[in-house]
């Protein structure tokens, strides 16, 4: 069982799925350990080449009924990673803290944040 942290690295549902549903190369050889995909050797090439088509699809219409496919086959696949939730940073600032800047990917950066008495 593989339970990894992540979050999307893209404001969209690809940001969030790409991980789960790409797997162009399921050799040893790929050295692949960035996708959760490969590591379990989830040999999926209908929905890799699903999700590279709908990352590619400027129509948004059509580009949304790819991501319900998308989500479709993956189900039907009988997955060997599911991902189970979402990643969130919750943020509480004081209104004693200035400079913070937030990011939607939670990329954020404290170098500016400051806190006065």
């Amino acid at each position: 069982m593989l339970i990894p942290q992540t979050s999307a690295y893209m404001s969209n549902v690809l940001g969030s799925m790409e991980q789960f549903s790409s797997n162009p190369d399921n050799s040893v050889k790929a050295n692949n350990a960035g996708n959760f995909v490969w590591r379990s050797a989830w040999d999926i090439p209908d929905l890799t080449k699903l999700t590279a088509t709908a990352m590619r699809e400027q129509d948004p219409a059509k580009r949304s009924a790819m991501y319900v496919e998308m989500q479709n086959l993956f189900v039907s696949l009988s997955p060997a990673v599911f991902p189970m939730y979402e990643r969130a940073n919750p943020i509480a600032l004081s209104s004693r803290v200035t400079g913070y800047e937030g990011h939607p990917l939670s990329a954020v950066r404290l170098e500016n944040v400051s806190k006065t008495n």
